[in-house]
């Protein structure tokens, strides 16, 4: 076949936290990549008592941070964890991402910007009860949802 322009559409994967000390093997952690990702992280979101963690904080983490404080208000905590100054910012820039942080602030959303987490504590049974980020503070979470970007789909290349 000849082409005069070719578009390799990939898709993506979502990629892996594998920095985050702990993590592997770790119980309840999710990427929300598709539908049935949703359907678990709302299932598991139901029996959550301390909190839920959010890596990452452009739209997977913003959108995540959002539906979960609209859906169960006050009943956890829900933590945004960005490498960013403020939320979304590398995608518009940090004008909307002072307003992305004053809303989710507003919404009781809490923000641990321009950090990491470091590692994550696991009981006996290999769930997440806690994570420490690099500024060395603590948080009860039950729960992980990792929105941290895509690798492109390049195996069959």
């Amino acid at each position: 076949m000849v082409y005069d322009k070719l578009l390799l559409a990939t898709g993506g994967l979502p990629r892996e936290a594998k920095w985050v000390k702990g993590i592997q093997g770790a119980k309840n952690v999710y990427n929300l990549r598709d539908a049935g990702d949703q359907e678990k992280i709302k299932e598991k979101a139901k029996s959550v008592k301390d909190g839920i963690a959010i890596l990452g904080s452009s739209f997977i983490g913003s959108e995540a941070a959002a539906s979960l404080k609209m859906k169960y208000k006050d009943a956890f905590d829900v933590h945004m964890i960005g490498l960013e100054e403020y939320p979304i910012e590398t995608v518009f820039g940090k004008e909307i991402g002072k307003m992305m942080a004053n809303e989710h602030t507003k919404n009781g959303v809490k923000l641990h910007m321009q950090k990491d987490i470091k590692e994550i504590i696991k009981n006996s049974d290999g769930e997440i009860e806690a994570m420490i980020l690099n500024d060395g503070s603590k948080h009860n979470v039950s729960m992980l949802i990792c929105g941290v970007g895509i690798q492109p789909k390049t195996q069959y290349l």
